[in-house]
């Protein structure tokens, strides 16, 4: 589905779950169609590799607790201007720094953030994410607080 067909999302305002996976048309402009999506509780846009900074067009959506970026060109500042609700993150296997686990601060529900292949593992997010210390389990990539 390509970025000018997204608007057919806004009149989908009852919907939430979407499911828009390997889908190279999708830019971040086309992301904004998203924002009338007020129930959405899971996005999964993996392997979404045109959709760059799209992310800060997710901010409204209150409801949205559930969010897969597995392989997107993501930006890490924008998640400081995201829903608060998030609870599961996947960012596996997202260029992310360990300054840009910082802007993740903001997610104050956040339970899993899958880090597999970013480059950061679980010590480091330890030091630079959330600060819940011994809640990180430290066997896996997969950071669960």
């Amino acid at each position: 589905m390509s970025s000018h067909k997204m608007v057919y999302c806004e009149s989908l305002s009852q919907l939430m779950s979407l499911s828009i996976n390997k889908n190279n048309g999708l830019t971040a402009d086309g992301i904004e169609a998203f924002t009338n999506l007020s129930n959405l509780v899971n996005l999964n846009l993996e392997r979404c590799s045109r959709i760059h900074g799209g992310i800060i067009h997710l901010r409204g959506l209150h409801e949205l607790s559930h969010l897969d970026l597995q392989g997107c060109p993501v930006i890490a500042a924008s998640f400081g201007i995201i829903s608060g609700l998030i609870e599961t993150l996947n960012l596996d296997p997202c260029k992310i720094s360990c300054e840009g686990l910082l802007n993740i601060k903001g997610l104050t529900s956040l339970r899993t953030l899958e880090l597999s292949e970013t480059g950061v593992k679980s010590e480091v997010a330890k030091k630079h994410g959330h600060g819940y210390g011994d809640m990180i389990r430290h066997d896996t990539d997969m950071v669960t607080w």
